[in-house]
């Protein structure tokens, strides 16, 4: 009974966080694409309360799903209902959690993406046209520093396309009774869990303050820091 209990718990916990990493990574793109589309707008969008209430959402919806199912586990239900129910819960989670957001977020980023685009060549036109004495690696400063958290978001989302695509496809069609090979469905969750695990290294790689609060934590000064932070962006 306590294996089974255990077992039971450890499928809602990573139903939990799976879940709450797409709906972070959705979060957080919506955050990136106000701030770029609308920056003008930003500070008055996102105050700090709708903040707090959009990451308590990102996280309340994620338990409530994974917890969903216990409503007909131990209920007095005969088989069909139960099946039934499983299958209609599986097909509005890859909705929710997959279709929706694979479709969602790369229009997104290609918003994003031509908006800094758009944004880097007026400003090269206005650069060209004054006649300034800055130096080069000063006109290019803020132009690197702008897309810093773009680049982020477009590296957290190609890796949530490529690791989420294939095993939502793969989970569709067990839906349906088109049931894949065992080694099919192993490598789906392979990549679902790897997009879960990978979130933090891009984090570590990507964002410039993150990885100085990290250096802080770790004890290192912060000139050597700044020099490490400009030697990797």
């Amino acid at each position: 009974m306590k294996s089974v209990t255990r077992g039971t718990f450890t499928g809602y916990a990573l139903t939990c966080f799976l879940c709450a990493s797409v709906t972070n990574l959705c979060l957080m793109t919506v955050d990136r694409y106000i701030a770029i589309v609308k920056p003008l707008k930003y500070l008055i969008v996102i105050t700090t309360r709708r903040a707090v209430f959009a990451i308590f959402t990102a996280w309340c919806i994620p338990i409530v799903t994974a917890l969903l199912p216990l409503s007909w586990s131990y209920s007095p239900m005969s088989l069909t209902s139960i099946t039934t129910a499983w299958k209609v819960f599986t097909i509005a989670t890859f909705i929710v959690y997959g279709i929706m957001p694979c479709v969602f977020l790369p229009l997104a980023i290609i918003r994003i993406l031509l908006i800094v685009r758009r944004c880097r060549l007026e400003r090269s036109a206005v650069m060209a046209q004054l006649d300034f004495n800055y130096s080069r690696s000063k006109r290019q400063f803020y132009p690197e520093k702008e897309i810093s958290s773009t680049r982020l978001i477009v590296s957290l989302v190609v890796l949530f396309l490529v690791c989420y695509v294939f095993g939502v496809c793969v989970r569709i069609a067990s839906v349906f009774e088109h049931q894949p090979p065992e080694s099919v469905l192993e490598i789906s969750s392979i990549l679902i869990l790897t997009n879960s695990v990978a979130n933090p290294l891009a984090y570590g790689l990507l964002k410039r303050d993150f990885k100085r609060e990290l250096l802080k934590t770790l004890k290192i000064d912060n000139s050597s820091s700044d020099l490490a932070l400009n030697e990797v962006l």
